[in-house]
């Protein structure tokens, strides 16, 4: 795969409880993450953090097409969640979810260090992702739109928890060593997005199905 475009994802953005961070972690790795990846249609799982980042983590599922996220094996996980999902989830604080499908996709994949933003409102300017493109140090830019109908599904596993819906999300490719936040801010209009800090990678997985 050397595209993101027409592929579905899951985008999740969350902090948690201070002191909960390594059950989180550990919750994420041996469980929820090989859970998801065994879903048909999940290609792979991917989260990225930052201690500067408000939240801290952003997880990015990437699907094989958009009607993943409302298929019935993944809606049966949803309404099915185990009691260590239920037990970090409790924890979950300034949490955002949208699912939908990449519309846009230059450059290079996401990789180790990422910019995401989360879209709030339509972006205009028709060209503005290709001026992402130029800011030294940004190898790619990938852009989905939310469903909003399928994002707002009720499902037991959200029952109980404030969870944000953005329209969308923009994730910027870096180079090692390259942090331009600042410049990437400018660039995008405050009023339809909010950018987080610099990202590394801290766990990524494959779908056994996933040959790319």
């Amino acid at each position: 795969m050397n595209t993101l475009s027409g592929c579905g994802f899951v985008a999740i953005w969350n902090d948690v409880s201070r002191g909960t961070e390594e059950d989180f972690k550990d919750w994420h790795a041996h469980e929820h993450m090989p859970e998801r990846l065994a879903i048909p249609g999940f290609l792979r799982g991917t989260r990225w953090g930052s201690a500067q980042a408000r939240p801290r983590y952003f997880t990015l599922y990437t699907l094989s097409g958009p009607e993943i996220a409302r298929s019935s094996p993944y809606l049966d996980r949803l309404n099915a969640p185990t009691p260590w999902t239920r037990r970090v989830m409790n924890t979950f604080r300034d949490n955002s979810r949208c699912v939908g499908d990449f519309v846009a996709s230059l450059g290079e994949l996401p990789g180790r260090e990422v910019i995401v933003c989360r879209l709030h409102g339509p972006v205009t300017d028709g060209s503005l992702f290709d001026k992402i493109m130029t800011v030294e140090g940004v190898s790619g830019c990938h852009v989905g739109l939310s469903d909003a109908a399928t994002s707002a599904l009720p499902t037991v596993e959200r029952q109980g928890r404030e969870v944000l819906e953005p329209q969308g999300l923009v994730i910027i490719s870096l180079l090692p060593g390259f942090d331009k936040g600042a410049a990437v801010t400018a660039l995008l209009p405050s009023e339809a997005a909010v950018v987080l800090a610099t990202m590394s990678v801290e766990l990524d997985m494959k779908a056994a199905q996933d040959t790319v």
